[in-house]
């Protein structure tokens, strides 16, 4: 698997942010794109499924932020949050509930 970098600097810019990340998952994220695009120094190129039993993940995790980085550099390395599910309540409903449960 291969990476052409979307900058020249972010491989050390992904060192940078594996160093200092906390959230596993989030740090493998980054790895993963830096295997893809560094490979393992002197034994070159990763495939997939190396990269995936390195960071002790999935296949299509691998795959997943391997697109996000092709189609939106580091930035899209970072998870979107999720809308979640619509109140049932309405505003006006809520307020009703939250005085019902003080009283």
């Amino acid at each position: 698997m291969r990476v052409d970098w979307k900058d020249p600097g972010d491989a050390v810019r992904l060192r940078e942010l594996i160093a200092t990340e906390a959230q596993a998952k989030q740090r493998d994220r980054y790895r993963v794109v830096l295997l893809a695009g560094a490979g393992m120094g002197d034994q070159g190129e990763c495939s997939r499924e190396q990269i995936a039993a390195i960071v002790g993940r999935a296949r299509q995790f691998v795959d997943q932020w391997v697109v996000r980085y092709r189609t939106l550099g580091l930035a899209g390395l970072h998870a979107l949050k999720q809308p979640g599910a619509q109140p049932k309540l309405t505003p006006q409903q809520q307020q009703e509930l939250v005085c019902w449960l003080e009283r």
